[in-house]
């Protein structure tokens, strides 16, 4: 690192973008995430399940994903 400005110098960015570039590589040939991909499609298919036998839940799931969304902040209003 430069003492002066306090920025990386050219081999310093070189290497912080190999590790980055090792790090993301490695992180996507794992395949740990698939079994957590799967769990939840199971429970989205049980939810549209419940949803199409019981219609009265409909509107009970609907609100509790909508004060989800609102508490995350992906409202639309």
């Amino acid at each position: 690192m430069d003492q002066r400005s306090g920025t990386p110098n050219a081999w310093e960015v070189e290497t912080n973008v190999e590790f980055l570039q090792v790090h993301v590589l490695r992180f996507l040939s794992k395949e740990d995430g698939q079994g957590l991909v799967e769990y939840a499609l199971i429970i989205a298919l049980i939810a549209i399940a419940v949803i199409a036998v019981f219609p009265g839940l409909s509107s009970a799931l609907k609100n509790v994903f909508t004060n989800i969304t609102n508490e995350v902040g992906g409202g639309g209003s």
